[in-house]
């Protein structure tokens, strides 16, 4: 359950940025980490699921202020 919780706020944060490659970028991770992260097959780290969030929030403070 959470790595399902944490790869689909992951998948938002991303689509917030505009692609994997942008989340990457952002994370400081490898694009083939990201990758992995986003499809579940691997549990990120506790900082990028966090850094994740950040984003999210971020994306929502913007638009609704």
């Amino acid at each position: 359950m959470a790595t399902h919780l944490r790869s689909r706020t992951l998948r938002v944060a991303a689509t917030v940025l505009g692609g994997p490659r942008r989340l990457a970028r952002r994370l400081g991770a490898s694009p083939s980490e990201v990758l992995a992260w986003l499809s579940g097959t691997v549990e990120p780290p506790e900082r990028a699921f966090l850094d994740a969030l950040r984003v999210i929030l971020e994306d929502l403070e913007r638009r609704d202020p």
